[in-house]
């Protein structure tokens, strides 16, 4: 009877320091991702309401398609940075395609994986997100302060942050986009921050 107790204590302890082991390197890996304690003492809290973006110019992950932001005049347009490897994200990511055309037209899908032309292309078909802007945005990251995700900014007309926060779920996504469909950002006031 020891022998099966002994059996399955060390069974055990063997199971949870592997679940241990993943968790750190998980961890490890996410912080790596978005540069996470490599900040060089610079501020990392997200982008202020008011602050303007640091980029405008991008290119799809593709290389079919370059824009600019905002995408359209007098409208603001939705940043998404989420991860298609990211527990969170997905199920995020998986209802961008069912957004109305006009929202998914003001939409960029900041994705932060790297190699999503190579490693994520079929995926991304499958989930029908043809129609959603999506840039590799893997470089950016601390240029834009994520430090969590899934993190939608809502961009002004001017290139100015209207919104900046974290997204839960496809129902707070799409709560803060009608939000901001329904109102006029050049309205919303603000202190623009130079």
């Amino acid at each position: 009877m020891s022998f099966i107790f002994q059996f399955i204590l060390a069974f055990g302890t063997l199971a949870i320091s592997l679940l241990l082991f993943l968790l750190v390197r998980q961890i490890g890996l996410i912080s790596n991702r978005l540069n996470i304690g490599n900040a060089k003492g610079k501020n990392l809290e997200s982008l202020a309401v008011g602050t303007a973006i640091p980029r405008r110019d991008f290119t799809s992950y593709d290389q079919l398609q370059a824009f600019h932001i905002p995408l359209h005049e007098g409208e603001p347009t939705y940043l998404l940075f989420a991860a298609l490897s990211c527990a969170k994200c997905r199920p995020l990511i998986s209802k961008l395609s069912t957004l109305e055309p006009e929202i998914v037209g003001r939409l960029v899908l900041m994705c932060l994986d790297s190699g999503i032309s190579n490693r994520y292309a079929t995926e991304i078909a499958n989930l029908g997100l043809d129609k959603v802007r999506i840039v590799e945005a893997i470089a950016f990251s601390s240029e834009f302060h994520i430090l969590n995700t899934p993190y939608l900014y809502v961009v002004d007309e001017k290139g100015f942050i209207a919104s900046a926060d974290i997204v839960f779920d496809g129902s707070d996504l799409t709560k803060t986009i009608h939000q901001f469909s329904k109102e006029s950002v050049k309205e919303l006031e603000y202190e623009q921050i130079s």
